[in-house]
């Protein structure tokens, strides 16, 4: 049971009580106790705070519930502790956001799937939770052109204006990626930089892509720009982004699922 500060409305105990105080009829005894254990009432909290967070808490449940309720019987295990456990506490603080709750739940439904479980590196969570929700946007979308187009590696440049009097450079565009004559993944060069940084995705400026329009978008950019900084010279670092394999076992492992929706995903079709 949840204990709430005396001063709390009625209401709002009994909202956060409910969450709690039964296992729900498809995860389990095991994985609800730990449920339980891990979402403790947050005291600090305002009433109005208190109820979002209690709504959050509701939908992430029930989330839960609806994923592992999905896994055909035969495939339906008890998930490692280490994993599970984990991540529950790891997404204690992300569950108001949807896509990083939705995240953390497809990724302890996979820990209860057989045909899953073995790709699933404790670690997983810890990336998630040091995930903004554009960063859990941007590496589904890097999964979901993956898998549409079965590439294996995207196109990614930088923009650079280079100062030959003071032999200086500075970055007009960063590490963004581009992907075929008909469309643009516009995945802000902050987000690159975090899934970079967590290990998901690797970016080599030693290797390009040889396809005639890969760096279409970054030229005409480059071309655009030039009007404005007509004394120096811009240039194109034209390189490589993959997933790694553990970014891979990572999409896979959190439900990176194939979607037409990615709002980072823009039709070109008129450009080449």
């Amino acid at each position: 049971m949840i204990h709430l500060p005396p001063e709390l409305p009625p209401s709002v105990d009994k909202a956060v009580e409910n969450l709690t105080d039964k296992p729900t009829k498809v995860i389990g005894k095991g994985v609800s106790s730990i449920f339980s254990l891990v979402f403790n009432p947050i005291n600090h909290l305002n009433d109005k705070q208190l109820l979002k967070y209690a709504h959050a808490l509701d939908v992430y449940k029930q989330e839960l519930d609806d994923k592992i309720s999905a896994i055909p019987e035969e495939n339906l295990i008890e998930p490692k502790l280490q994993i599970v456990a984990q991540a529950l506490e790891d997404s204690k603080y992300c569950i108001e956001e949807p896509e990083l709750r939705e995240m953390f739940a497809n990724l302890i439904a996979s820990a209860s799937d057989k045909t899953k479980a073995d790709i699933i590196h404790p670690s997983f969570s810890a990336i998630l939770k040091q995930m903004s929700p554009k960063d859990a946007v941007a590496v589904r979308t890097i999964g979901n052109v993956s898998y549409f187009t079965d590439r294996s590696l995207f196109p990614v440049g930088r923009v650079k204006l280079r100062d030959a009097e003071y032999e200086d450079e500075g970055f007009l565009a960063t590490d963004a990626i581009v992907d075929s004559p008909f469309d643009i993944l516009e995945i802000p060069s902050d987000s690159l930089s975090n899934l970079l940084a967590l290990g998901l995705i690797s970016i080599d400026y030693s290797n390009k892509v040889g396809a005639q329009y890969a760096y279409r978008p970054l030229e005409l950019f480059a071309k655009d720009m030039s009007k404005y900084f007509p004394d120096q010279e811009i240039v194109i670092d034209k390189g490589i982004c993959i997933l790694t394999p553990h970014g891979k076992n990572f999409t896979k492992s959190c439900g990176i699922i194939p979607t037409d929706a990615s709002p980072y995903v823009r039709k070109l079709p008129d450009l080449f």
